[in-house]
């Protein structure tokens, strides 16, 4: 009689990393428990006391050791066919790119001239639109609603206006497509780079704060910085 008992849940599939790491740390565990006991805010007083926390750190950076080697091995396969299929796709991606450029570098004069062009005209029709509608409307409150000639007067110079403003609303969606206004600078002169930088020192202290630790942080082991002292001491590591 076949056993048609179905299997665990989980079977034929591959552990989850929480998983795996718990089954690599097993080994490790004793230690990892001990490492947390020690650290509990007391510092090391004694060589025996440091004796015992340099063979848990040993330990520590054993189980750290055996986590990151399985998961290079389960990530490096996966990393190296995302790398290869990139590569497969790279050239047709990098020449439908220049394409792409190239045809928006060819069209970029006419199109910004075009766009200029149709955008004054628009300007020009809406600003007409909104003198006609505020002349409708004045007609309009003051007309006598008894005087029949003058009602159907503003009335016409109601639609007039509403007409005005639909050409412009109609120019306006025939500004060419694929442009756009971009922000671009350049310093003024050469001293203009100078100029920045006083004016960054005077309004945007924290931004220049930041430059500067990066700066000396990069820089302070190969290079004698003014204001910057420089010294050696020993750690623990």
């Amino acid at each position: 009689m076949n056993d048609l008992t179905p299997p665990p849940m989980g079977h034929n599939n591959p552990p989850e990393p929480l998983e795996r790491s718990a089954a690599i740390l097993a080994p490790f565990s004793a230690y990892l428990d001990e490492a947390e006991n020690w650290l509990d805010g007391i510092p090391v007083e004694s060589e025996e006391q440091l004796e015992a926390v340099d063979a848990l750190l040993l330990n520590v950076k054993a189980a750290e050791k055996a986590v990151i080697q399985a998961r290079d091995a389960a990530t490096k396969p996966l990393h190296e066919a995302w790398k290869a299929e990139i590569a497969q796709w790279k050239a047709a991606v990098d020449d439908l790119e220049r394409l792409k450029k190239g045809l928006a570098r060819i069209a970029n004069d006419f199109k910004v001239k075009l766009a200029d062009q149709r955008e004054a005209e628009a300007r020009r029709i809406r600003a007409d639109a909104e003198k006609r509608v505020q002349a409708a409307k004045n007609l309009a409150s003051q007309a006598d609603r008894g005087d029949i000639h003058a009602v159907r007067v503003a009335e016409a110079a109601r639609k007039e206006a509403e007409e005005t403003m639909r050409a412009a609303r109609i120019i306006e969606k025939t500004r060419p497509k694929g442009i756009r206004t971009v922000r671009k600078w350049a310093y003024f002169n050469a001293e203009g780079r100078r100029s920045a930088l006083h004016w960054i020192a005077r309004h945007d202290r924290e931004a220049m704060t930041e430059f500067i630790d990066s700066y000396v942080a990069r820089n302070f082991r190969e290079r004698a910085i003014d204001g910057v002292n420089v010294w050696e001491e020993r750690e623990a590591y």
